[in-house]
C-alpha cells in the first residue's frame, strides 16, 4: 500500500447502493478496461497486424513490470532492453535512438516525468516509431506544462489500488491518433454485476485500511487473499459498509493478526489471486466511478510535495547519503510514492527495518529477479543493465500520500 489514491466514500456508496446514481461516458478514444496488461497485449497485437503481421521490435526499459514484457512476448512481438537513468528512473533519450525500434514504451515512473518526452515524441513522429506512454505510475505530471500521456500515439494508466485514481484494479487506455473503432473495444465482455460490484467494495476497503490513524505496513495481508470468500458472502451493499468498517476496527486493535499470518502464506503461494490481463471493458458502475475521479484528478491534482518533503527530510536525518530523486525545475511532478536508492545492502536492510520501526512499508516495484528475468527473456546478459540491476536491488519505494505518516 504505497500510495493511498483519491477516494470519494460517498460516491462508491451511492453506486454500491444503485448503479444509476452516477453515470458518466468516457470522451473519444477513452477506454476503460479490466486489465491495462490485457489492453497492452491486445494494442500491441493490434499494431503488429496493421503491420502486415510481422513482429514488431517493441523499445521498452528493462526496470520495468514484467506483464511489459509478457505483453510484448504474447503479442508476438520483440522487445528491445535499454538502461535506465537514476535521476528519473526512465530510459535516457540517448538509450532512445535505435532507428530498428518500430514501436517505443516510454516509461513515467513514481510521478516523475521524462525530462526529454517532449522532444522523443517529436523524433518518433520524423521516424514513423509509434510511442506508447506507459504512465500507469505517473498521471497528471508534466514537463514544460505539456501532461504526460498527450503527445505520443496512445498512453496506458493504471486503475489499481496504489494508483493516483483507482477503480481497485483495471486500467485505462487512451487513443491519441484516433484509430482505434469503438467497436474494437466494445466487443469485448463486461463482468458479471456481482464482480463490478465486489471491486467497488474492495477499493471501499482498502480507502478505510489506508487512513493514517489505521494504516499498518501489512494491512493488505488481510484484504487481498481473504477479499472474495468476504464480499461473496455480504452480497447487499449496506452490509458490506458494515463489514468494511469491523474490519478496519479490527484491524485497528489487531483482532485479525492470525488471519494475516495465514493471508501472508497464501499471498506467498499465489492463492486468492484475482485474475489479471483479461480481454474485459470494466463494468458500469467501476466505470462511472473511475471517469468521475480521472476528471475531478485533472482538475485538482493530489501532489503531496509538503509529504514527500517531510518524509525525504526525516530519511535524510537517518540516511544522509541516500539518493532521493531532483527532477528538472521544469517538471511537475505527481508525487504518490518516493524512491530512495541506497547505497549498498547494509543501508537498505537498515533502512526498512528503520520504516518497519514506525510501521511503514517500504519495498522495490520490482525485485532483483523480477528485471533479471526481464532481461534474460529478452535474449540480452544483465551485465548491460547496471542501473536497472542496482535500482532492482537497492532502492526502497516509501509512502508520500499523507504527512501524518511521517509525523513522528
Amino acid at each position: 500500500m504505497r500510495h493511498r489514491p483519491m477516494v470519494d466514500v460517498g460516491l462508491l456508496t451511492a453506486l454500491l447502493r444503485d448503479p444509476r446514481a452516477v453515470v458518466a461516458l468516457p470522451r473519444p478514444g477513452q477506454y476503460l478496461v479490466e486489465s491495462a496488461r490485457g489492453a497492452l497485449r491486445w494494442l500491441l497485437g493490434l499494431l503488429r497486424t496493421r503491420r502486415g503481421g510481422k513482429p514488431l521490435r517493441v523499445g521498452v526499459q528493462a526496470f520495468t513490470c514484467r506483464v511489459t514484457l509478457q505483453a510484448i512476448g504474447q503479442s508476438g512481438n520483440r522487445a528491445v532492453l535499454h538502461d535506465i537513468d537514476t535521476d528519473y528512473y526512465s530510459a535516457p533519450r540517448g538509450a532512445l535512438g535505435d532507428p530498428d525500434v518500430d514501436v517505443l514504451i516510454l516509461t513515467h515512473l513514481y510521478g516523475i516525468p521524462h525530462p526529454d518526452y517532449v522532444e522523443i515524441a517529436s523524433v518518433c513522429r520524423a521516424k514513423d516509431i509509434i510511442l506508447i506512454d506507459d504512465a500507469c505510475l505517473t498521471r497528471g505530471s508534466s514537463i514544460d506544462g505539456i501532461e504526460v500521456g498527450t503527445q505520443s500515439d496512445y498512453a496506458l494508466h493504471s486503475l489499481g489500488f496504489d494508483k493516483p485514481v483507482s477503480a481497485y484494479a483495471g486500467g485505462e487506455l487512451l487513443d491519441n491518433r484516433g484509430d482505434i473503432r469503438e467497436t474494437q473495444i466494445t466487443e469485448w465482455p463486461e463482468p458479471s454485476a456481482a464482480a463490478d460490484k465486489a471491486d467497488l467494495v474492495r477499493l471501499l476497503v482498502c480507502e478505510h485500511l489506508s487512513e493514517p490513524q489505521r494504516y499498518r505496513a501489512n494491512a493488505m495481508d488481510l484484504l487481498v487473499p481473504w477479499s472474495r470468500p468476504l464480499f461473496w458472502l455480504n452480497a447487499r451493499g449496506v452490509l458490506q459498509v458494515s463489514l468494511t468498517k469491523a474490519l478496519c476496527a479490527g484491524t485497528r486493535i489487531g483482532a485479525f493478526r492470525p488471519i494475516e499470518r495465514t493471508g501472508r502464506r497464501l499471498t506467498r503461494a499465489r492463492l486468492g489471486k484475482r485474475p489479471v490481463g483479461r480481454f474485459q471493458r470494466m463494468g458500469p458502475r467501476r466505470r462511472s466511478y473511475a471517469l468521475t475521479m480521472i476528471e475531478r484528478h485533472a482538475r485538482a491534482r493530489q501532489i503531496h510535495q509538503r509529504a514527500k518533503r517531510q518524509a525525504e527530510a526525516k530519511i535524510r536525518s537517518k540516511f544522509p547519503d541516500v539518493h532521493i530523486p531532483s527532477p528538472a525545475q521544469k517538471a511537475d511532478c505527481s508525487w504518490h510514492r518516493m524512491p530512495v536508492l541506497t547505497a549498498d545492502d547494509h543501508q537498505r536492510s537498515a533502512l526498512l527495518a528503520w520504516l518497519r520501526s514506525h510501521d511503514i512499508e517500504g519495498s522495490c516495484s520490482w525485485p532483483l529477479d523480477v528485471i533479471t528475468g526481464n532481461v534474460t527473456s529478452a535474449g540480452e546478459r544483465p551485465q548491460r543493465f547496471p542501473n536497472s540491476l542496482r535500482v532492482a536491488q537497492l532502492m526502497i519505494n516509501v509512502p508520500v500520500w499523507s504527512e501524518k505518516i511521517w509525523d513522528f
